[in-house]
């Protein structure tokens, strides 16, 4: 992490005004102004101890931590274990292969299935996070309400 930058110092700052922040798990592209720029903060195992050793509060975006585990090849249940008190809130979305974001759940990568799932049993709120579902009126997080229930089911 760059030596300038003071997520905690940030974080207290507006936990003395009563508000929680919450820093999210990054891809490792990230889609910005119709371009892909690559990441290298908050989406490696290496990042863990950094938000463990600073208390970091972190939402885990599950479509972001499946495409990094692919790219970084490690397992996206260690994030999760590791940083299960850390973790205020989900992005609920699966993923395709590194880059393919905010898909609907069980649209993606076969292996993600189980893990999506795992995270439906954590208590923390769960944000569905479709690509583009606020379009047609939020069309896309309409249809993608059945396919939670699916998945929670085990269909």
């Amino acid at each position: 992490f760059p030596s300038h930058d003071n997520y905690q110092g940030l974080q207290l700052e507006f936990a003395e005004s009563g508000l929680d922040i919450a820093f999210q798990w990054l891809p490792p592209f990230a889609w910005y102004f119709g371009g892909s720029v690559k990441l290298n903060a908050f989406n490696k195992l290496i990042d863990v101890d950094y938000i463990l050793q600073n208390k970091l509060n972190i939402c885990l975006d599950t479509s972001h931590l499946l495409m990094s585990a692919k790219y970084f090849e490690y397992d996206p249940s260690l994030i999760l274990k590791s940083l299960q008190n850390q973790i205020l809130h989900f992005h609920l979305a699966d993923a395709t292969g590194i880059d393919g974001e905010g898909v609907h759940l069980g649209q993606g990568d076969v292996e993600n299935r189980n893990f999506l799932k795992e995270i439906l049993g954590y208590p923390q709120r769960k944000v569905l996070e479709v690509w583009q579902g606020h379009l047609n009126l939020y069309q896309g997080f309409y249809d993608a309400i059945p396919s939670v229930k699916d998945l929670h089911e085990g269909r």
